[in-house]
């Protein structure tokens, strides 16, 4: 496919205001088509690879119309969605100008077919996420990877293996998109079945939030008060399904990368390096952003964690497969029940590092971040109208009934430790990294949110 150097220009200039471009910070040298695929002559797919300064190099999936100046990305339009999985759902294989193949894999241990018709209905997902997301017939969501990555993905994988026990929280994988290149093969889509809900955990913990503090000047009993109660009870189930999920991921054994394994040696060398990956990742936005100096600070109290990383050695403490990328807007709120989706890990992180066993508390200190960022962003919006004192406190109560829910529904499992004290400082350990990692996101993604991962991490380190 021909494209001017200003037409490319274009392009990039509108993906740049794209949530799931996520290099907004780095420096671009150079970018080229490097495949495509003409669906029609309004649309036209192009997997576009861009180069940074830093010698990184991104892949992204778009879908274009040739004929229009000024490109657009077409993934979210009623045309391209149509007609690329009719003619896949119809050959099941496609040929690209690179010779290379878009393939349609069904999931034969599904329950249910992928089908689509003439009059099927779209329905296009406006949310902030890494991907695009449609919901067809109100029987199919249909996941469409942005960036691509080689190798095989970590949602497609852990869903496949945690059907086999049909839990109620989480949505069967119909089916799967990749594009093959050589030996070469990268997710495109995940079709999945759609649970009808009412909408994502951040929204419903927000509102509920909002409700409380409205109401609310000062922290209430918490069986006085309905608005509290009702926040309390979320946090109590999101940790009850967290638990289910855990031990079911645990349970999976017979499939490659899943079994749980003791941590060893090698694994505290690995999270060492992980903790000070992250931590000189964010240190010079947070040397932009902080207003004291921390930096020894964290020196010792990546020190002080030593202890309680050997015991997950000495005590035998089992690493397992875990969501990755866990927070209140990869769960969904139905009438009765949570559906817990997302499964691809966290997006900065490589394919390699989110399919990688870790501890449980990975995840439960990502969904406690969630909480935090719950309440901070309702103060951001509300400015000093909301009493500070009153945010805190609400928050430790959260995260305390939080940590009760989940650590009563692991009792006795082998990947936490049997002592809730040492279970305690592990979670606070993966909240500090967890924070370092959201302020290399915010900095890249949503700089007007940065100030909220800095004053969390100064924060957790004062404690």
């Amino acid at each position: 496919m021909e494209i001017s150097p200003q037409e490319l220009n274009n392009l990039i200039n509108n993906l740049r205001s794209k949530r799931w471009f996520q290099s907004k910070s780095k420096e671009i040298i150079s970018t080229k088509i490097i495949d495509s695929l003409e669906l029609s002559k309004e649309l036209t797919i192009i997997f576009l690879e861009i180069e940074f300064t830093d010698e990184s190099k991104e892949i992204y999936f778009l879908a274009v119309d040739p004929s229009q100046y000024n490109f657009q990305d077409c993934v979210q339009d009623n045309q391209f969605i149509f007609h690329w999985l009719t003619q896949l759902s119809d050959e099941n294989e496609i040929q690209t100008e690179n010779k290379a193949k878009i393939s349609f894999l069904e999931n034969k241990s599904s329950l249910e077919e992928f089908k689509i018709t003439n009059n099927s209905q779209f329905h296009f997902l406006n949310v902030e996420q890494s991907n695009s997301s449609i919901i067809i017939d109100k029987k199919y969501i249909i996941k469409i990877l942005r960036k691509l990555t080689e190798g095989r993905n970590p949602e497609t994988e852990i869903l496949s293996n945690l059907n086999q026990f049909n839990l109620n929280f989480i949505p069967q994988l119909l089916g799967q998109i990749e594009y093959r290149i050589g030996n070469k093969s990268f997710l495109l889509a995940s079709i999945q079945e759609y649970i009808e809900n009412q909408g994502d955990c951040w929204e419903y913990a927000v509102n509920l939030i909002e409700n409380y503090f409205q109401s609310s000047s000062e922290l209430k009993d918490f069986d006085n008060d309905e608005t509290l109660q009702s926040v309390i009870q979320l946090a109590r189930g999101l940790a009850q399904v967290t638990a289910q999920m855990h031990i079911a991921l645990s349970k999976v054994e017979n499939a490659s990368g899943f079994a749980p394994e003791n941590f060893v040696d090698e694994d505290l060398q690995l999270i060492h390096q992980e903790f000070d990956s992250e931590m000189r990742k964010a240190l010079p936005h947070l040397a932009v952003q902080n207003p004291r100096n921390i930096f020894t600070e964290l020196d010792e109290l990546k020190n002080s964690f030593n202890t309680i990383l050997r015991e997950l050695v000495n005590k035998n403490v089992q690493k397992v497969r875990i969501h990755g990328d866990y927070h209140l807007g990869q769960v969904l709120k139905t009438k009765s029940n949570f559906i817990v989706i997302d499964f691809e890990g966290e997006p900065l992180k490589t394919l390699e590092q989110r399919r990688c066993k870790s501890s449980p508390f990975k995840d439960v200190a990502g969904m406690l971040r969630s909480f935090d960022y719950a309440i901070l962003s309702i103060n951001k919006k509300e400015q000093s109208r909301i009493n500070k004192g009153l945010s805190n406190e609400l928050y430790e109560l959260l995260r305390n009934e939080f940590i009760s829910a989940y650590l009563l529904g692991v009792k006795n499992k082998n990947f936490v430790f049997q002592e809730n004290a040492l279970n305690i400082q592990l979670i606070k350990f993966y909240e500090i990294q967890k924070a370092f990692y959201e302020i290399v996101y915010e900095a890249n993604n949503r700089p007007s949110w940065l100030d909220i991962p800095v004053q969390v991490l100064e924060r957790l380190i004062s404690e």
